[in-house]
C-alpha cells in the first residue's frame, strides 16, 4: 500500500532488511517484493508471505482467512489544533474545492462523494460511519478505482467531496502540490487502525514482527520520512472487528 514513485525505492530497502532478518532465522523470504494486478486475491491466498491491507477488507472476512503481524505507526498528518492519532491508528481528510461553502459535516449533506472503492475504510468506511453519525444524504456517487482519481474527481468538479487517507493526502500535497493547490480539508475522520501487515501462516506471526521492527529500525531518516512512518505497533484483532461494516454508496 501507499505505492507511488517516490516510496518505491524505501518500500525496496525495507524488504531487503526484513529479508535479511528472516533469512539470519532459518527463514527463506521471497527474494524480492511484488506488485500483484489483484490484491483481493494475493491477500486471500494460502502462500501469502507477507503483505499489508486495509483494514476494512480485514474486517469484513479477511481476518478469517490471515493473521495480524504488526501496523506502522504514521507520521502526524494533521494540524497542531487536532490531537495526534493513536499510535497504529490514522483518519480520512474529507476534501473540497477551495471555494465551495462547505466548511463543516453538516455541509456535507446532499454533496456528490467521489471515493476509491467501497472496501476502502479511508475512502469510503471513514466516511459513510461519518455520514450516519451526522445523518447526512449525499446526492451522488463516482467510483474512482483510487485515492489520487478522487481528488482530481474533486478538483475538477465531478464530486464535491472525497475522503483521503491521511498519509496518502500527505503525499499528494509533498509531492503533487499542483493536483492540490485549489482544494481544503474541511473535516477529519475520527482515527480507526491503520493498514495491517498480514500473513497466511500463523506460525510465522513472531519472526515476521521481529524482522519489521528491526528493518524499520534500520531504515534512515529520509526512508522513513518518504515512507511516512514513525515506529510500528501490536493492536488486537478485536480492535479492527469492533468498527461497524459502512453500508454500501448508493
Amino acid at each position: 500500500m501507499y505505492v507511488r514513485p517516490q516510496t518505491r525505492v524505501a518500500l525496496a530497502r525495507l524488504w531487503d532488511l526484513v529479508a535479511a532478518s528472516l533469512t539470519a532465522h532459518g527463514e527463506t523470504p521471497p527474494a524480492t517484493l511484488s506488485w500483484p494486478g489483484d490484491l483481493n486475491e494475493a491477500w486471500r491466498s494460502p502462500e501469502l508471505y507477507l503483505s499489508q491491507t486495509c483494514g476494512l477488507p480485514y474486517r469484513l472476512g479477511l481476518h478469517t482467512r490471515v493473521h495480524l503481524v504488526a501496523t506502522p505507526v504514521l507520521i502526524r498528518t494533521a494540524p497542531k489544533s487536532r490531537p495526534e492519532d493513536p499510535p497504529g491508528y490514522y483518519h480520512s481528510a474529507v476534501i473540497a474545492r477551495s471555494a465551495s461553502k462547505i466548511e463543516t459535516p453538516r455541509d456535507l449533506n446532499a454533496t456528490r462523494v467521489a471515493y476509491n472503492e467501497a472496501m476502502s475504510q479511508s475512502g469510503w468506511g471513514a466516511l459513510a460511519t461519518l455520514a450516519e453519525a451526522q445523518s447526512l444524504t449525499f446526492s451522488g456517487f463516482q467510483e474512482t478505482g483510487a485515492h489520487v482519481a478522487s481528488v482530481r474527481a474533486v478538483r475538477d468538479g465531478q464530486a464535491d467531496i472525497a475522503a483521503i487517507d491521511c498519509l496518502t493526502w500527505h503525499m499528494i500535497e509533498r509531492w503533487d502540490p499542483e493536483l492540490c493547490a485549489d482544494l481544503k480539508v474541511v473535516w477529519r475522520t475520527p482515527p480507526t487502525p491503520s493498514l495491517p501487515f498480514i500473513t497466511a501462516d500463523v506460525a510465522r506471526v513472531p519472526v515476521l514482527r521481529r524482522a519489521l521492527h528491526k528493518a524499520f529500525n534500520a531504515l534512515d531518516e529520509t526512508e522513513k520520512s518518504t515512507l511516512g512512518w514513525q515506529g510500528i505497533v501490536e493492536i488486537a484483532k478485536s480492535h479492527y472487528l469492533a468498527l461497524p461494516a459502512p453500508k454500501a454508496p448508493k
